[in-house]
């Protein structure tokens, strides 16, 4: 079963981005912080659900927490398209 195009340009659309302005940098006076916890990163593998297209399906989830120390360097974008 084939996309329309409408759908292919649906699946490319992001509700809004947010970048930040790195002030000298992204080493320096940073805007926001990220604390990781626990492991970092949980990798599940399953090789059972896409087994009939020979295929393995691999999530990955970061358990993180973000803290804004300056929320104007951000700025926000809408309707972004991916490539």
């Amino acid at each position: 079963m084939g996309y329309s195009p409408q759908q292919r340009l649906a699946a490319r659309a992001i509700a809004s981005l947010l970048a930040p302005d790195w002030p000298g940098g992204p080493d320096l006076d940073p805007p926001a912080f990220n604390g990781i916890w626990g492991d970092a990163v949980d990798l599940i593998v399953d090789p059972y659900t896409s087994k009939n297209q020979n295929m393995i399906e691999c999530t990955a989830v970061l358990m993180c927490d973000v803290a804004v120390r300056h929320p104007e360097a951000f700025s926000k974008s809408d309707a972004v398209l991916t490539t």
